[in-house]
């Protein structure tokens, strides 16, 4: 065969470089033969690969009557098996990167054996809110230990030669609205909390792909915003890479080019190739630009298909001795040793919140009621003993090779006696009197030791595309609870309680509980772990990722019903903070910095479980800290009687600047302290150990407004080594010499610092400390309140002032702080902004036409918001194609049509919202035709080169 010379990316035609920007399909890429450039296949799986092999079939224009409505490019279809593992906020409960690297390099053989090369995930942003939808997917509402565990996550996945994809950049705290928001920040707080998981990852994963997100951040769309894509990640943390949309969320693909924007998925057409190309030629995007783009494109797909070095295209596996099975279906000894390492990540993320002392069971009274001795017989109490919950729904749910249910794992895992098992409530959620009487029954029966009660979230609670309206378990399940406890009691058993739920859920029935076990959303082969921990095969290691509160948060932070709060008396009103989630196209995060644990320590209210907490079934002493200028040390030992993991956490408190939030003060307001570092650490009872934690270039810094650049605040800091945010074992005050003042050369520049990758800067000098009295305390907590919300209102008032339309940031006014009381578990359709005077445009999507004037408008907005209601109840769970059509934007179908709709087309049915119904409909149905008769035209302008 003759010989082709490749040709370079820039000797491409316009038209082959634009067309690489833009997806060939639901899941492809697109290939440009004269450069060799393979198209790349992409799949959801931040916890197990989705590779859909059966899609819906493409639905036709819509009819003038109406506007389209295409299939949700992200809802799940038909996809292969592959192993569900625990979601990110399970895994990251194990506080262990190598374990991360470890599922992510399993994931991505499977990915290798299925013909995958991109896997979308990790999600890297913070929990803003215990009531998102979608926390499930993200590992923590603290930036270090989701940066430390994605970063992880993406090499392991690297290893086996899959692109990683890290999601969702950036500032995605929501799922209402999330296609069309406007996330208004103050640029420290966003580099501070919410960019830093993500730098980590960049910095230290080094990804080959990130997507950015469906929102604006003040007031830009992320894919097209600059500042995010070019002046931050690319410039400063030196990323290389692909930035790919989320599905849909490009807005313009000129804009997005000019930005970093490089790929629109999933199909937006040739429409994406024509503007671009348009752009060129009239000189208002650089061709240069078009270039570096399509060669972040190629990149990515050389990096995949990089040959033997990443391990062959057809899925074979060395370390297994398998070679796949035909159409991607895994071989049978790789789906067992994949389960295995399932229920290995389940073991080591799942976290022991309580384990009281009993007074019966014999000879183990007065001991902890976990682990349950062999042979131990067990009531099992709860539908999710038989019909397990172990993954989130949305895109990344997985078609599981396997499920593990409690009731087999109880004695084929665990060594324990089944006596009996009652479900207590209907799968479904409505209440029944008869099954928690039955539950009951089996409980208090004189063959039964122990009660297992496996309650927490059903499917319907929490899910891309929603948010929750409370914290609250289903109430069937807190009816069961109540009576499980009382009937306990009574019987002198204990109660042991197997919690399911990919985020915080309120317990009112904690301490009627001898123990309680967060399984998280453990997997496929969650129940197995579970049983292994409740009878000590296994001994818990994990620790949370995240605060779980006393109380209803209204709020961002803070707005809730706790008891003995400040003034110990009652409950407190703290605020101002941000509604969640927010009905507005304006998204203002009031509450800056003040996010899960650092909001609470910095108020000094109380929690049910703080950030970090975690028992065990031995116990560990600290001593000896020792601090350099390369970080600290402290020993570590095992003075129990089992082997076990400790996880030592690494706290600083740095000065009270700006006391009261007066701007005139020195240094910046901070919160009362913030997670640096931390150390899984395995030992043998009676094994110590020397520990080091390093400092880096996140310890000490801090974002600062004046000059916009890092700096390192000079003064005493306190540097603590905690088992949790509430618990110091040890703790020293250090002298820091910093960079306030200093002139530096730019933004990220840290020349004043010396080399941060080196830890020796800024220079830290140990000085023995010691805690303070309780006034001092509370001084403090006042002072730092104070002053981090100054700080923040400030900072918010300048963003206004920089405008892209952003409404007031005004604080918000003090709310009541009574429990929330709703039978909704989800928010999914409430109308924003509606007023008699609203001007809807092409961003506002279909849910808010509800409050438009327009009687076409508002039927269609109905007729969705019924269709989405009728498909929940019909699957038990929220259907994601449903929610994606109610809450999408008309210009996402200039994206999400297959080419068939294109922007012009789509903007003409904001006019059916603003009382022009049929020029929105005509309107659409010409733009369609015009945009067909002009795809004919670039098809066959690609052909000449070989694109299809």
């Amino acid at each position: 065969m003759k010989h082709v010379k490749r040709m370079a990316i820039e000797d491409l035609s316009l038209a082959e470089r634009a067309a690489l920007l833009a997806g060939a399909s639901q899941w492809t890429t697109r290939a440009v033969p004269r450069a060799g450039v393979p198209p790349m296949v992409m799949s959801d799986g931040p916890h197990g690969l989705r590779h859909e092999v059966v899609r819906p079939a493409a639905q036709p224009a819509a009819p003038a009557a109406q506007p389209a409505a295409p299939a949700a490019p992200t809802a799940p279809g038909a996809s292969l098996p592959a192993t569900c593992f625990p979601t990110a906020a399970t895994v990251a409960c194990s506080w262990d990167p190598e374990l991360a690297s470890h599922m992510g390099a399993t994931i991505a053989q499977e990915a290798r054996a299925q013909g995958v090369d991109v896997l979308l995930g990790p999600g890297l942003n913070i929990k803003r809110s215990p009531r998102c939808g979608r926390n499930f997917e993200y590992y923590s509402e603290d930036p270090v230990l989701a940066g430390r565990m994605g970063a992880e996550f993406i090499r392991g996945v690297q290893s086996q030669g899959v692109a990683a994809c890290p999601k969702h950049f950036a500032v995605n705290g929501q799922e209402l609205r999330r296609q069309s928001s406007n996330s208004v920040v103050d640029e420290r707080t966003m580099r501070e909390l919410y960019l830093t998981a993500f730098e980590i990852a960049v910095r230290e994963g080094r990804p080959w792909a990130i997507m950015s997100s469906y929102n604006r951040v003040n007031g830009v769309y992320a894919h097209e915003n600059r500042h995010l894509l070019t002046e931050i990640l690319r410039d400063e943390w030196g990323f290389d890479g692909m930035v790919v949309s989320d599905w849909g969320a490009s807005n313009s693909a000129v804009q997005a080019v000019a930005a970093g924007g490089s790929l629109e998925m999933p199909c937006p057409g040739l429409a994406s190739v024509r503007e671009v190309m348009r752009a060129v030629e009239d000189g208002r995007l650089a061709e240069a630009d078009v270039t570096a783009r399509a060669r972040e494109v190629a990149l990515c797909a050389a990096r995949t298909h990089g040959g033997a070095a990443h391990g062959d295209r057809t899925g074979s596996m060395p370390s297994l001795g398998s070679v796949v099975a035909p159409a991607g279906v895994l071989p049978p000894d790789m789906i067992d040793a994949h389960h295995r390492v399932a229920r290995d990540v389940a073991e080591q993320s799942m976290v022991l919140l309580r384990n009281e002392p009993i007074a019966s069971m014999g000879a183990r009274a007065g001991k902890p009621v976990l682990p349950l001795p062999a042979g131990t017989r067990v009531a099992l109490v709860g539908d999710m003993a038989a019909r397990p919950r172990f993954q989130g729904s949305g895109s990344s749910k997985v078609n599981a090779t396997r499920v593990d249910a409690l009731v087999g794992a109880l004695a084929a895992e665990g060594g324990l006696a089944l006596a009996g098992y009652a479900p207590g409530c209907r799968h479904d959620g409505t209440p029944s009197r008869e099954l928690v009487d039955r539950a009951v029954a089996v409980a208090v029966r004189g063959d039964v030791d122990a009660v297992v009660a496996c309650v927490g979230l059903d499917e319907r609670s929490e899910a891309e595309g929603l948010d929750r309206s409370t914290l609250a378990m289903p109430a069937p399940q807190l009816d069961l609870m109540a009576a499980l406890a009382k009937a306990c009691g009574k019987a002198d058993k204990p109660l042991i309680a197997v919690l399911t739920a990919g985020s915080p859920v309120l317990l009112p029935w904690a301490d009627d509980c001898d123990a309680i076990l967060y399984a998280g959303l453990g997997g496929q082969a969650g129940a197995s772990a579970v049983a292994r921990i409740l009878s000590g095969k296994a001994n818990p290691s994990g620790r949370l990722a995240e605060t779980w509160p006393l109380g209803e948060c209204d709020g961002v932070y803070g707005e809730t019903n706790v008891p003995g709060g400040p003034g110990k008396s009652g409950a407190s009103a703290v605020a101002p903070a941000s509604a969640y989630p927010c009905p507005d196209r304006d998204v203002v995060y009031r509450e800056g910095p003040l996010v899960g644990y650092r909001y609470w320590t910095t108020a000094g209210l109380p929690v049910r479980f703080p950030f970090g907490h975690g028992l065990t079934y031995t116990r560990f002493d600290y001593a000896d800290l020792e601090v350099g200028q390369t970080g600290v040390s402290f020993t570590l030992t095992n003075v129990g009687d089992r082997p076990g993991a400790e996880v030592a956490q690494l706290y600083v408190t740095g000065p009270c600047g700006s006391a009261g939030g007066d701007p005139a003060s020195d240094g910046p307001a901070r919160v009362a302290l913030e997670l640096k570092g931390f150390a899984k650490v395995r030992l043998d009872p009676g094994e110590s150990t020397r520990v080091t934690i390093p400092f880096d270039r996140y310890t000490f810094r801090h974002w600062d407004e004046a000059s916009g650049s890092w700096q390192v605040e000079s003064g005493p800091w306190r540097v603590t080594i905690g088992s949790d945010c509430l618990t110091p074992r040890l703790s020293a005050t250090h002298m820091v010499r910093g960079t306030m003042g200093a002139r530096l050369g730019g933004p990220g520049d840290l020349s004043g610092q010396g080399d941060l990758d080196s830890p020796g800067i800024p220079a830290v000098l140990g000085v023995p400390g010691m805690a303070g009295d309780p006034a001092a305390a509370d001084a403090d907590h006042r002072c730092r309140l104070a002053a981090v919300r100054a700080e923040t209102a400030r900072a918010l008032a300048d963003v206004a002032s920089m405008g892209d339309g952003i409404v007031s940031v005004a604080p918000a006014p003090i709310v009541s702080t009574a429990p929330v009381v709703s039978t909704m578990p989800i928010v999914s359709d409430v109308t924003p902004q509606s007023a008699a005077s609203r001007v809807f445009d092409a961003n506002d999507p279909f849910s808010s036409w509800s409050g438009s004037r327009d009687l076409v408008a508002r039927w269609w907005a109905h007729r969705l918001a019924r269709d989405e209601r009728r498909a929940r109840e019909r699957r038990g769970e929220p259907d994601l194609d449903a929610l994606f059509r109610l809450n999408m934007p008309p210009r996402a179908l200039a994206k999400l049509s297959g080419g068939r709709a294109d922007a012009r087309a789509a903007r003409s049915l904001a006019r059916i919202p603003n009382g022009h119904p049929v020029l929105g409909l005509a309107g659409f149905a010409l733009g369609v035709l015009r945009n067909q008769v002009a795809n004919r035209r670039t098809a066959a302008l690609l052909g000449r080169f070989g694109l299809k």
